[in-house]
Parts: structure tokens; sequence; C-alpha cells
């Protein structure tokens, strides 16, 4: 309200936008990034490294920070999702730099084409929205990191390699499933 004031601010709904409404209204327009930067928000870009973040990770004691290790599954996890990871950023970036070059008139205009198209498309959007819960577990870093159970083996013959040639298995991602399963003990 202070931005833009309070008759504009009113016309936001109650509930605000999904990012899916944000998309449908917005992209392909000059304000492409408002659905990509509620993505993120959401975490739900489909890249790991905008939709985790530091709690999400598995953390050492006495460390500052999750440690990620040199594996196969992470560099190719990461390298396949760069491309995606620059062309959000990029977009999200672009709104940035025209909102910041005039927050008042830019953020007015911007919630003004938004509310506009609000009106004739979210109708067909959403007919119940459904009430969002937030689950922790749905965005657990599927990287490999490093626990306290194990030593750091940089120095040793093999460091990096796949640690399942060993024939250790590994569970890589929770599914919601999974999570029910174990709750129920």
């Amino acid at each position: 309200q202070r931005i833009v004031g309070a008759e504009l601010a009113g016309l936001i709904p109650t509930d605000g936008w999904q990012p899916s409404e944000l998309h449908l209204m917005a992209d392909g327009t000059p304000h492409d990034g408002v659905g990509r930067f509620a993505d993120w928000a959401c975490s739900e870009t489909g890249c790991v490294i905008l939709d985790a973040s530091y709690e999400d990770c598995q953390y050492m004691e006495g460390m500052a920070e999750p440690i990620f290790k040199w594996t196969r599954f992470n560099v190719d996890t990461l390298t396949q999702e760069w491309p995606k990871v620059q062309e959000i950023r990029q977009k999200i970036d672009n709104m940035v730099e025209w909102l910041e070059a005039a927050p008042i008139i830019h953020f007015g205009e911007l919630l003004e084409f938004l509310t506009v198209k609000a009106k004739s498309k979210r109708k067909k959007i959403v007919k119940a929205r459904p009430k969002l819960l937030y689950d922790p577990t749905e965005q657990w870093c599927p990287l490999d990191q490093q626990n306290e159970y194990e030593e750091e083996d940089d120095n040793e013959e093999g460091a990096g390699d796949n640690a399942e040639e060993d024939g250790a298995t590994r569970l890589r991602e929770a599914t919601i499933g999974d999570i029910a399963a174990i709750n129920r003990f």
C-alpha cells in the first residue's frame, strides 16, 4: 500500500496469486519474469540450485554450512539444470532492473497490468484453490552431501568416484509417499 497506494493494492486478491496464475497472465509479455519469480519464491522452479535452501540440507555437527560431495550425480544434475537456471534468473533479473529503475511507477504499472489480466483469467484458472500447507520435506535437497557419519575421503585414492560402486545403496530423494509411510510408525 505504501508504494502504490491503497486503491491499487486493494485490487490484489486477499490470498494473492499462485505462480501458475502469474505465468498465465504475464508470460510472453513485458512482465515475463513475474511468474518465474513466484516459482523461485515458492521453490517450484524445478532446479535444485534455486529451489533448495540451506534449511533443506544436512549439516554436520560443528559446521556452519552443508558440505556437498563432488559426485557424478551432483555434477550431472547441476550441469543439466544450469541452462534453465540461467534462463529463469535472466527473466527475474530483467524484471528487477525494470522495477528498480522507477519503483513506484513501475510497480504500479505491474499491479495494474496483473489486476486487469486477472479479472478475465482468474475464473478460468482456478475454481477452488487448494489450501496450501508448507511441508518442509518436499524441498529436501537431493544432492549428495557429506553427513556426520562419513569421513572426508579427499586424500584417499579414488576420491570423487561414484559412491555406489561399493554396492551401498543410498536414498537420493524422498517422495511424499515414502514420507507418509514413515510417519505412520
